[in-house]
């Protein structure tokens, strides 16, 4: 609570967070994946109907998206299942969309 109560404590003499001194805001708690991963999805929808407008791409080249994840087993499953959904959503529709889920591990 503390940390949201500073975090909050912001002026337009002192526009940065006390907490890490950026200006950005600090967003609390776990990222909604879900949401990010599909709002994505439709991003490279527009781009890829957009490219295939322009002949830059055609409509049977793959869209491959790489996702890399270093951290919490219970995070990787959400990210892990919710890029299998969006590849199967790809070929469902007909987009070709495909999402690679990748460990990385640092030592």
């Amino acid at each position: 609570v503390y940390r949201w109560l500073l975090e909050q404590h912001r002026t337009p003499q002192h526009p940065a967070s006390p907490i890490t001194g950026l200006l950005n805001p600090t967003q609390f708690g776990r990222p909604d994946f879900v949401r990010i991963l599909d709002r994505h999805y439709d991003d490279m929808l527009r781009y890829k109907t957009a490219a295939v407008a322009r002949g830059d791409l055609g409509a049977d080249d793959d869209l491959k998206v790489g996702v890399f994840f270093c951290g919490t087993p219970v995070v990787g499953e959400v990210l892990a299942d919710r890029c299998a959904a969006l590849t199967a959503r790809g070929r469902d529709d007909g987009s070709r969309i495909e999402y690679h889920f990748m460990i990385e591990v640092f030592n």
